[in-house]
This record gives C-alpha cells, structure tokens and sequence, in this order.
C-alpha cells in the first residue's frame, strides 16, 4: 500500500501525477469535492492573490484541472490540476 505523499518514480511526470491524485482522493468516483467555476483560491502564505476558477476540464487521463485568473493580472491565467488546487497546504478556498 503506498502512504499519502509518497513520491514513486515514474518513467513520466504524468504517472506520478495520477498516482499522487489517486492518494488525495482527486480522481476517482468517490471524490467529493469537486471544482466550479467562480470558486476562488489562494495560495497559503500570498493571501494578497486571489485566483479564480474560469475553466474546469479533464485531460486525457481523466485528471480534473482548473484554468485560473489571478485577482492582479486577468490576463495571465494558470492551469493547475484537481489535486494541487484541492491539496489545504498550497491553497485554500476563498469564503463567500
């Protein structure tokens, strides 16, 4: 059984990926939490950020992103996948 966190090697960064999403609970049925757009988020200890989701898709393995815009520069959006934006220690969800 592998333990939360644990980092196996991969022959591809995209393996490591699904399986690291498999440990938070990202992909699979029983997830429950889940993105929408509109939700805003900040990376823990930048609070002055704000990023919201504007686009929520699924690649070809099925793993769950979100394309984001920043509060400061609408312009210059990132994509981060499910389990990064989901994980409480890089980001926490902004309340309504």
């Amino acid at each position: 059984m592998i333990k939360f966190g644990t980092i196996m090697e991969s022959p591809s960064w995209r393996t490591t990926s699904v399986i690291l999403a498999r440990q938070i609970g990202v992909v699979g049925e029983s997830t429950s939490l889940r993105l929408e757009v509109g939700q805003r988020f900040y990376r823990v200890g930048l609070t002055y950020v704000v990023w919201r989701v504007v686009r929520v898709y699924q690649d070809g393995q099925g793993l769950e992103h979100a394309v984001l815009a920043s509060n400061r520069r609408d312009l210059d959006p990132k994509t981060l996948s499910a389990a990064v934006l989901l994980d409480s220690r890089q980001y926490r969800s902004v309340p309504d």
